[in-house]
């Protein structure tokens, strides 16, 4: 759902436990700006061994949140689809009232299922394009959010960040997992690129898929990236196809039990101008490690010239906080913590982030605490 706004307001939620106890499981996404008629959600795990991870697979389970906004009762169909598109489940029929909702677990909504690891839920409304959806998946330590997709309509997706490897079994180690999905009437023949810090050739696949088919693989499966450093491989990602219709996601943390982790919709745009709607720096309760924040951002230049990128961090009141000023080579990205970037925001609690470009970039947000008991990711508002 995601793409430029002319409305001045941005807003985002999150879902996590730390109200009164430590901070975990926490993730979210932005906030709808319309409905849609047929969306898709790109995760399905569901039942015990279903998400991989180097001690095994784990358990999970996939909560679908649809709400309809208008004043109409609507009739929504659901269906749950394997990888190679055809129905797994389905389809269901639900009528919701006006104002309502459609919740449940994918056992809740499609009755008993085998273990579900690799799947995907296209919903559909009659008579409206009034509904707008959230999917979280719940494992033991960790949730992950992600709106729901709506049909695709570019041919070229991105994310800034990638993370892949680093020292297996302790905290700083990540996998990036990719999942497409061909939401169009044609075969996708899709090129995914990695752009590497440490490397200054990319690395390419080639995937090709059917209407309704999916493809969900880790970073370092596909370009067969051995972890032979303490440090991970970062990057960003580029995913070109010569057909529209595909959408997908990204999916990083933990690759040992996936103690913290965080998703984020790959982005279907440039912008050169965005807000980013949290900023939280800093201890907020003393002696509580899972309450010491950090927050990041990520910016690439997928462009073939160099660009100027300017930091803004204004607080909860919309004062000034400081800025920053980076200069990003052609198809190179910049990361780095706001206080790091920004010293003066070193202790900001509440506030956000303004990016201005002279051309179209890629970046997203990422947001954790020291311990790092959760992670999550939360896509800007582009304004252009």
């Amino acid at each position: 759902m995601a793409g430029f706004v002319s409305n001045p307001l941005a807003g985002f939620f999150q879902y996590g436990i730390g109200l009164s106890v430590a901070f975990t499981k926490r993730d979210g996404s932005n906030a709808f700006s319309k409905g849609s008629s047929l969306l898709y959600f790109s995760r399905v795990f569901e039942g015990p061994k279903v998400f991989p991870s180097l001690v095994g697979h784990l358990e999970a389970r996939t909560l679908l949140n649809i709400a309809n906004i208008t004043d109409q009762e609507v009739v929504i169909k659901i269906t749950l689809h394997r990888a190679n598109g055809t129905i797994m489940k389905g389809p269901e029929i639900f009528q919701v009232n006006g104002h309502g909702g459609l919740s449940g677990s994918i056992t809740d909504l499609f009755g008993p299922l085998p273990s579900v690891s690799d799947a995907f839920v296209r919903a559909e409304v009659t008579r409206s394009e009034g509904i707008i959806g959230f999917e979280m998946i719940e494992l033991e330590d960790t949730v992950l959010g992600l709106n729901a997709f709506e049909s695709g309509t570019v041919n070229t997706l991105y994310s800034a960040q990638l993370a892949s490897g680093g020292d297996s079994g302790k905290q700083g180690s990540f996998f990036t997992n990719v999942k497409l999905v061909n939401t169009g009437d044609k075969k996708a023949h899709v090129v995914l690129t990695v752009f590497l810090d440490h490397r200054k050739v990319p690395l390419t696949i080639e995937v090709k898929f059917n209407p309704l088919e999916s493809f969900q693989s880790n970073i370092s499966e596909m370009f067969s990236l051995a972890s032979t450093s303490v440090y991970p491989a970062v990057g960003s990602i580029q995913i070109e196809s010569d057909e529209i219709g595909v959408i997908g996601d990204v999916i990083f943390g933990d690759p040992v039990r996936l103690d913290y982790a965080a998703s984020l919709p790959l982005q279907s745009y440039l912008m050169r101008r965005a807000v980013f709607r949290q900023v939280a720096n800093g201890v907020t309760s003393a002696g509580d490690s899972s309450r010491d924040i950090f927050t990041g951002i990520a910016v690439f230049n997928p462009s073939n010239v160099s660009i100027e990128v300017t930091v803004k961090v204004f607080n909860s009141k919309g004062e000034p906080q400081g800025e920053t000023f980076l200069t990003l080579e052609p198809k190179a990205r910049i990361s780095g913590l706001i206080e790091n970037l920004i010293p003066q925001s070193a202790s900001l609690i509440g506030g956000y982030v303004v990016l201005e470009s002279t051309e179209g970039v890629v970046a997203q947000q990422l947001f954790g605490n020291s311990s790092l008991t959760f992670l999550s990711a939360v896509p800007p508002t582009a304004y252009r």
